[in-house]
């Protein structure tokens, strides 16, 4: 570990640190970055009060531990834990899943691994930007334009932290658009920095309706609002609504689709509206849960090498 203070957390069991960091991508794009070694995750944040802090999180021994920096008050040290939170995915109650997995054997190996939980950002606003980043792009440019993105926030001894949407906004269209070359997605980043700096949009409030029960109306409702925003077409949606424990409605994509041929190979023959027919029908029978068996899915073809 490194120098600091260490404190001990209580996660919800089950709990591992690696199937949560492991879970999708958001691991790669700044300012989180890990030590594969050590399996160490570490984050910059700027803190409510504007400090900017750098801390650690790891699991030593079935224990998981937060390193931070020495001479933080009680109540930034306070925040920093509920970041961690968040970010952990911890709201996410696994149990209700799990009960309902019972019924498929081809998903054992699911709850041993404590699979389930989505890594998040400490804001909604981040996760929109970076969802919103991953759109008809490759993963190489995802990071890059990430990246661009986080050189934008504030920084402090050599630490740098996510942008605020106020910061974005701040810049002009011209000046972001030049500084992250994103595309046409410029216009569609600035756009929603804007909407939440004066107020029209409060993505937080969006993603806090109805996260604790298994509520399709709650579904539907937060993926039209969702859809309403420009360049959220339905794979962004349904991947946002997924990170946020909404597991309503599938996201079809290339990657998707590819999984799906490589574990059900009758698949392969079929022409891509077929295909999107059959993986949808696969998946309805899932009901609420049906975003998440998909991406369960999706995993075990990656590691099984199944697709590259």
């Amino acid at each position: 570990m490194p120098s600091g203070k260490t404190i001990r957390l209580s996660p919800p069991a089950p709990f591992q640190l690696k199937s949560v960091i492991h879970s999708h991508g958001w691991w790669r794009l700044a300012p989180f970055s890990l030590d594969e070694g050590s399996g160490m995750l570490s984050r910059v944040d700027a803190l409510s009060d504007g400090t900017i802090v750098r801390y650690t999180v790891c699991e030593e021994g079935g224990t998981l531990l937060l390193q931070v920096e020495e001479g933080l008050s009680a109540g930034q040290r306070e925040e920093i834990q509920r970041n961690v939170a968040r970010i952990l995915n911890w709201e996410l109650a696994l149990a209700p899943f799990y009960a309902y997995l019972a019924d498929f054997p081809e998903y054992a190996w699911v709850a041993p691994r404590a699979l389930g939980r989505k890594m998040k950002c400490p804001t909604v606003w981040e996760d929109a930007v970076k969802t919103l980043l991953t759109t008809n792009t490759t993963w190489a440019m995802t990071i890059q334009m990430v990246q661009r993105v986080a050189e934008l926030g504030r920084s402090a001894g050599g630490r740098q932290a996510f942008p605020t949407p106020q910061q974005l906004y701040g810049m002009g269209e011209e000046a972001l658009s030049a500084a992250v070359r994103a595309g046409y997605r410029n216009a569609y980043l600035y756009e929603l920095a804007a909407r939440i700096t004066k107020g029209e949009l409060d993505l937080e409030a969006w993603l806090a309706d109805g996260t604790d029960d298994a509520d399709q109306d709650a579904d539907q409702t937060l993926y039209r609002r969702l859809r309403s925003l420009k360049g959220f077409g339905d794979y962004a949606v349904s991947s946002l609504m997924r990170i946020y424990g909404r597991f309503g409605y599938l996201s079809i994509d290339t990657v998707a689709r590819a999984c799906y041929k490589a574990l059900y190979p009758a698949a392969a023959e079929l022409d891509a509206k077929a295909l999107d027919a059959t993986i949808r029908e696969r998946y309805a029978s899932h009901g609420h849960w049906q975003a998440l068996v998909q991406w369960l899915d999706v995993m075990r073809a990656f590691e099984e090498g199944l697709v590259g």
